[in-house]
């Protein structure tokens, strides 16, 4: 048997994510995005890499406590208590109600490759990994189903939700922010680069200035050509 990280049975063919996401029918609401973000591979790695520089301001903040050693930060995860605290003022500072979410799809959580518990009995051993390779394939076909966006080094499944649905994302039954979001109206955007410990994002001067007031947040404004980490 396949199981989540909560212990909980995992279906093959449910894309495991919370019920308050659903699958873009298409990659175009990222056209936009994806025009307008930086080249990655044009000297080094640059804020407007990761935000699209369409914004009036930018902003970076660590993930965790400013004295926190970078080996104790969340790395390419914006903690939940962030995301909440966020969600509440970004949702002031946006006339949409959806929002679009990219999730990097190099998470092992998705449950597309092959994973089991070693057994020592040899058939016991076998029909495990049986099990798991039908996983495998039956996850991977539903994934299929979700579109996916790329840039330089990453791909990203779309969906979109409301904003309510950004302190309660998850993949297979385990916590994790997204990697992108924002909202129709572009009013915003938060990227958190998988391989980094800070966050970043592109608003109004007034929506940097809400969020400075979060206990939560500590968040140093930056410029599109400042080096990103």
């Amino acid at each position: 048997m396949v199981v989540n990280f909560d212990g909980t049975r995992d279906d093959p063919d449910r894309i495991p994510v919370p019920t308050c996401l659903n699958a873009a029918a298409d990659t175009s609401s990222a056209d936009w995005m994806i025009d307008r973000l930086w080249l990655w591979w044009h000297g080094t790695l640059q804020v407007g890499c990761l935000i699209p520089d369409v914004h009036e301001a930018y902003a970076w903040f660590f993930h965790g406590e400013d004295d926190l050693p970078e080996d104790q930060r969340d790395e390419g995860d914006l903690p939940q208590p962030i995301v909440e605290a966020m969600a509440t003022t970004l949702a002031r500072h946006t006339t949409s109600e959806r929002i679009w979410y990219a999730m990097w799809a190099g998470w092992g959580s998705w449950g597309t490759g092959l994973g089991y518990v070693l057994q020592d009995d040899p058939d016991a051993q076998r029909a495990v990994i049986e099990e798991a390779k039908g996983h495998s394939r039956r996850r991977n076909a539903v994934m299929e189903t979700v579109p996916q966006i790329m840039i330089p080094g990453r791909e990203y499944y779309l969906f979109h939700g409301s904003i309510d649905c950004a302190p309660q994302l998850e993949v297979g039954s385990w916590y994790q922010s997204a990697s992108m979001w924002w909202p129709d109206d572009r009013a915003w955007f938060v990227a958190t680069e998988v391989d980094g410990c800070w966050s970043h994002i592109g608003a109004s001067h007034a929506c940097l200035h809400d969020l400075r007031s979060e206990d939560t947040l500590r968040i140093q404004e930056v410029r599109p050509d400042d080096q990103a980490f």
